[in-house]
């Protein structure tokens, strides 16, 4: 059994790997590196959608169905995309994990909210508001202050990433958990792979734009300039 609605995302993902890829050949070599993280996550989304439009991976849980490959890319990429937001404020390595991990658990928790009831359900929902509470805070507050002794143009990109990851993520958040109740199974689809597909490709393209900034402050990330 086939799904159409996520075949055709993962034809999309596959067309902008290929463009990014073009686009990847005029950026400067030594800055390449930068690219390659969010080039992997559309990469990835490619194969995880082709795999979960073909059912490969779906596993039966309780009377649901956990999406293995989803799953898989989710974790991969919101705590890639959260951990490299945390990386160009230059936190401390512990910080960084914790970007990182908070925004995996919250994929999980949404996860198991889809395939649970009662309680369980109602604990995933706090997780994955509670954690999105907590990462306001932390790129708003801790990580602010940490930027804010950075260079002007770090300090630029790293706002412009925050404000659209965070603006973005929370319309992931609120879109599927309201377009259930509210839309048909097909146009909820819809919407969340959108708001997915604009996460991982607007977030790449968004960074080979601006990829120029890391010349500028790459030395001294190199060096190991973050707080402790």
């Amino acid at each position: 059994m086939t799904d159409p609605i996520t075949l055709t995302f993962a034809g999309a993902y596959a067309v902008a790997v290929v463009a990014l890829l073009v686009w990847l050949q005029a950026i400067p070599t030594e800055l390449r590196q930068y690219c390659y993280p969010l080039l992997g996550l559309v990469l990835l989304a490619a194969v995880t959608n082709t795999a979960s439009g073909f059912a490969v991976g779906a596993l039966s849980v309780g009377e649901g169905t956990l999406d293995v490959p989803n799953l898989l890319d989710g974790a991969v990429a919101y705590g890639t995309l959260f951990g490299l937001a945390a990386y160009l404020a230059g936190v401390s390595r512990r910080k960084l994990g914790v970007a990182i991990a908070l925004p995996v658990s919250m994929n999980l928790a949404f996860q198991g909210t889809a395939l649970a009831s009662g309680l369980v359900a109602i604990l995933g929902a706090l997780i994955v508001v509670g954690g999105f509470v907590v990462l306001c805070w932390l790129f708003a507050g801790p990580f602010m202050r940490t930027v804010q002794t950075t260079q002007a143009d770090r300090q630029r990109l790293y706002r412009k990433f925050r404000n659209l990851l965070l603006f973005l993520i929370g319309v992931l958040i609120i879109t599927a958990f309201t377009t259930l109740d509210v839309f048909d199974a097909d146009v909820s689809a819809i919407l969340v792979a959108y708001i997915d597909f604009l996460l991982r490709v607007g977030f790449a393209a968004f960074l080979f734009a601006n990829v120029g900034v890391f010349r500028e402050f790459g030395a001294a990330v190199a060096a190991g300039d973050t707080d402790h």
